[in-house]
């Protein structure tokens, strides 16, 4: 990639994370409920015949930095080797525990 002037060409990746910003934004407006918790898994590598993929470690990086931003405090991120579907279901009860009535919890995934 060249690099004209320190300003670089923008990636389809930041444009995602432009819209994603956004929409937690606009879904968060306001003041927040009692608790947003947050569980973020990205995966890259997957077992064959699955192809890996290059960019979903960086969509849920960008999904924690985007929910951090709008003042999410408690966000859970597993990444490829982390995301098991013991450690995702895990994760998941450990936040529902923590839900209080009128809390918001928020589940996203980055993979196949």
């Amino acid at each position: 990639m060249r690099i004209k002037h320190g300003i670089r060409p923008a990636r389809s990746t930041d444009k995602a994370g432009l819209w994603l910003g956004g929409f937690i934004g606009a879904l968060l407006a306001g003041p927040l409920p009692a608790a947003t918790l947050g569980l973020v898994v990205g995966i890259n590598q997957f077992v064959q015949p699955n192809p890996p993929l290059k960019g979903a470690i960086n969509d849920a990086q960008d999904i924690r930095a985007a929910l951090e931003t709008v003042g999410v405090k408690d966000v859970i991120v597993l990444l490829d080797g982390q995301a098991t579907r013991k450690a995702i279901i895990a994760a998941w009860n450990q936040q529902v525990r923590k839900a209080k009535p009128g809390d918001t919890l928020i589940f996203t995934y980055a993979g196949h």
